[in-house]
């Protein structure tokens, strides 16, 4: 499915090292530590948050551009955390 996008169009004027540098000095004007101010922290909060807001696995796995749905679903931990909620709203 093209929805007019091609995967190596970008989707921000900005490169990798771009991103990396903003991040980086947004880390240090908060104090975060230099290992956590990396885009790889970004990206799995990111997928964190879209997973606990109800983001379907299959759309996040397109998202992320993961390959192996498997990548994914290491997000879903993330709800697992807290499975009482689930049990609560199902219907018998």
């Amino acid at each position: 499915m093209n929805n007019g996008f091609n995967k190596a169009d970008f989707l921000f004027s900005l490169s990798r090292m771009m991103v990396y540098r903003i991040i980086r000095s947004a880390g240090e004007k908060i104090g975060l530590e230099k290992e956590r101010a990396h885009p790889h922290s970004f990206r799995h909060g990111f997928a964190v948050n879209a997973t606990l807001s109800g983001v379907p696995p299959m759309v996040l796995r397109q998202w992320m551009g993961h390959a192996s749905i498997e990548s994914t679903l290491i997000y879903t931990e993330a709800l697992a955390q807290d499975t009482k909620q689930y049990l609560r709203n199902m219907d018998f």
